[in-house]
Formats: C-alpha cells, structure tokens, sequence
C-alpha cells in the first residue's frame, strides 16, 4: 500500500466529531483554544468547523450587537452573552439552538442541536 493510500485509508478510520464536545486539556499551548469547550458543527473529509461555547465577550452584550446590526432587541435580551464562537471568521455570527426552531439554512448538529448563521435567526 501506498504512503497516499495509507494516509487515505487512515482519515476514513477516523471518528466523525460532528456533535461532540472538545475540551481543551489544561496543558493547551494554543491561546486560541486554551480553556475552551469548543461544539464541533461539522467534521468530515472536506474540513471542520467547531464554536466555542464558553467565552463570553467582555465588551458587548446581546442587545448592542443587536442595536448595532440595526434589529429590534426583546426585552430581557438586552443583557445576554455574546459568545466568542471562534478564532477563524470572527466577524460572522454563528446562533447555536435547539431544533424545536429550525430555517431552511439551519445545519443540524446533533438530533437536538442546529446552527443557523442567518440574521433571521439572531432576530428569532
């Protein structure tokens, strides 16, 4: 078998951590993860894709972000955390939900769990 067969053969041994919960190890010497629970959204062949659920931002709450994306804030959503969510693609928003809710956008992470990156869903 050949080193490219082998390294194929290998990542579909791999598990598939769609779903699953990473928590950093205390030793982690990556600061973009370090003390991190991180929900892996998507794990597979063509990449990853994973929110960090535990790091709320320290310098704007749910209903600024709102005002400032210019939608309409609900009362006693006004002081709820804005999550960190991730190093890469800081800027885009990622709402972690229940699937009692779902868009035709929303990606399905566990049979409890969706993502949805649409301002629908923030407004919801």
């Amino acid at each position: 078998m050949s080193e490219e067969d082998e390294a194929r053969s290998g990542a579909a041994d791999r598990e598939d951590l769609t779903g699953r919960l990473l928590i950093a190890t205390p030793d982690m010497g990556d600061p973009r993860f370090e003390q991190s629970v991180i929900l892996m959204c998507q794990h597979g062949e063509d990449g990853a894709m994973g929110v960090i659920l535990n790091k709320p931002l320290s310098e704007i709450t749910l209903g600024e972000l709102m005002k400032q994306m210019s939608l309409p804030v609900r009362p006693g959503a006004e002081e709820n955390a804005v999550m960190f969510g991730g190093p890469v693609q800081t800027e885009r928003g990622v709402v972690v939900h229940t699937l009692d809710y779902r868009l035709k956008e929303t990606s399905v992470v566990t049979p409890d769990v969706g993502v949805s990156t649409t301002r629908e869903a923030l407004v919801d």
